[in-house]
């Protein structure tokens, strides 16, 4: 029997209480988590062979809301703020599911500038099109 070490979610932000950030706001077919290696001193040599000194792996995660309210956008919004470690840096303690490992990674995260279009306001209510959420591992 195999054991999948996927749990039910894909990014949980960790905090007194943890949010699992809802399945239902998210397209999945858009979530992308990449486990990146980060170099020092990479370069080739006069015979083209690459010499490359690998230090850190990082996970870099992404996922496309589906259209969201304004209501639904302002909670998912202030579950993952109450939750910064630092606020000016936007940073987050995650744990984020990497396919490649098919585990999660538990590490520090920042959320870079996220734009949100409005697609219409209708009935004292704005919808907004799909928003695209990134959490950027620190690495260390």
């Amino acid at each position: 029997m195999i054991i999948l070490a996927y749990a039910g979610y894909l990014i949980r932000i960790n905090g007194t209480t943890n949010y699992n950030i809802p399945m239902e706001y998210m397209r999945k077919e858009t979530y992308k988590c990449t486990f990146s290696t980060l170099d020092t001193e990479t370069y080739r040599d006069g015979n083209g062979v690459l010499h490359r000194t690998a230090i850190v792996r990082i996970p870099h995660c992404s996922f496309e809301t589906r259209k969201l309210n304004n209501t639904e956008i302002s909670t998912l919004w202030q579950a993952i703020q109450s939750r910064y470690t630092v606020t000016m840096e936007k940073r987050v303690s995650a744990s984020v599911y990497v396919m490649e490992i098919d585990d999660y990674i538990t590490g520090s995260f920042y959320i870079p500038d996220t734009e949100m279009i409005i697609d219409k306001i209708e009935n004292g209510k704005i919808f907004y099109m799909p928003v695209t959420f990134e959490f950027i591992g620190y690495g260390g």
